[in-house]
């Protein structure tokens, strides 16, 4: 669950047995019959499988809606939509879509940076822009011999976090 950045609702994912995930906004003081369904069955023609999981968060500025679709248990592979939250009826567009395999989005301002294994067994951090394809995107922070376990963003600083050595 994640509150609006007008502070008028949230929005959430929620689980339908043999169905799969749903994303939802609801308003506060509205019945929950009322909620308005932002993704769900299927997007771009590409049906939403029973186990795949949505999870869904807001920018820290508050921008973009970002929902992260985790295709499988686990996940082989991880698309990422936005919704872009200072238009009224903004269309969810694709970050990054269709490529098999994992994705992890961060954000700082208007930019969005991803830890991924594409292209990178022991993952690397690419700078990712809306629109392109994510082989034309920038390495931020190569793939190395030491595996990348984990990436923050803080203070405006990227932390990486690798695996060395381990038996």
């Amino acid at each position: 669950v994640e509150v609006s950045p007008d502070k008028n609702g949230v929005y959430y994912s929620q689980f339908f047995p043999h169905v799969g995930c749903k994303v939802f906004y609801h308003a506060f003081g509205r019945s929950l019959g009322s909620d308005t369904m932002l993704l769900g069955g299927e997007y771009r023609g590409e049906k939403l499988g029973e186990i795949d999981g949505i999870d869904v968060h807001v920018t820290d500025n508050g921008h973009y809606l970002v929902m992260n679709i985790g295709r499988g248990v686990p996940a082989k592979r991880e698309d990422i939509l936005l919704k872009d939250l200072r238009m009224a009826d903004a269309s969810i567009v694709p970050l990054v879509y269709g490529y098999d395999s994992r994705f992890h989005e961060m954000n700082l301002g208007e930019n969005f940076y991803v830890d991924t294994d594409f292209g990178a067994p022991n993952h690397r951090v690419l700078k990712a822009e809306i629109g392109q394809k994510a082989e034309d995107w920038k390495t931020i922070i190569p793939e190395a011999k030491d595996v990348i376990e984990g990436v923050s963003i803080v203070g405006g600083k990227m932390f990486v976090l690798r695996l060395h050595d381990v038996k």
